[in-house]
C-alpha cells in the first residue's frame, strides 16, 4: 500500500497596507498678517510646512509661493484644499480649493470657522480669515503646534514669537 502526500499550500494572510493617520494640528493659535506685497520674500509667506508657504501678491489670491510663482485661477495655492466647518469635524467637511470654496468672494470667509488641509502632508489645521486695517489686508489665522520650529537640522519651523527649544 503506498502513501500518497499531498502539499497543501498555505495562504499566508497579510495585514492590508498601513494607512498612516492624518495629523490634526489644534494647538495654539497663530495669527499671520503679510507685511509687504513682494511674494517672493520669505517674510511675506506663511510658511506653514516645507511643502506649502502661503502668500499674494499686490493682485490676485493665495498662491503656494514653494509651487507656484502666482495665483492660478481655479487651482491656487496648489497642495491645500478648504472647507468650512470645525476641526473636530475634518474628516466628514466638503472640501475644495481655495478659489471655489470662498465661492470667489474672497470676503465671504471673513470670519468663518474653517478647516485647510495641506494634501501631501495630510494635515488638517484649524483657519479663519480675519479683516486686517483694510481689505486688502487680511490676516490669516492660522493655528500650528509649538513644537512645529523650521531648523534646517530638526527639519522643523521656528515663529518669530516661539523660538526654537534647543
Amino acid at each position: 500500500m503506498s502513501v500518497k502526500w499531498f502539499v497543501v499550500p498555505a495562504l499566508w494572510i497579510l495585514p492590508g497596507p498601513v494607512i498612516p493617520a492624518a495629523t490634526v494640528w489644534d494647538g495654539p493659535i497663530l495669527s499671520y498678517t503679510q507685511p509687504g506685497r513682494d511674494p517672493t520674500q520669505p517674510a511675506n509667506q506663511d510658511r506653514l510646512t516645507p511643502e506649502v508657504w502661503l502668500t499674494r501678491a499686490s493682485s490676485a489670491g493665495l498662491f503656494n509661493a514653494r509651487a507656484e510663482s502666482s495665483f492660478i485661477r481655479g487651482s491656487s495655492p496648489t497642495g491645500t484644499e478648504w472647507a468650512y466647518g470645525q476641526l473636530s469635524d475634518y474628516s466628514t467637511l466638503s472640501y475644495r480649493n481655495w478659489e471655489a470654496w470662498h465661492g470667489n468672494n474672497p470676503p465671504s470667509s471673513l470670519g468663518r470657522d474653517a478647516v485647510l488641509h495641506l494634501i501631501s502632508e495630510d494635515i488638517y489645521l484649524r483657519s479663519a480669515s480675519i479683516p486686517g486695517a483694510a481689505l486688502a489686508a487680511v490676516s490669516l489665522t492660522i493655528v500650528r503646534p509649538r513644537e512645529w520650529c523650521l531648523n534646517p537640522v530638526r527639519r522643523c519651523y521656528c515663529w518669530p514669537d516661539w523660538p526654537c527649544s534647543p
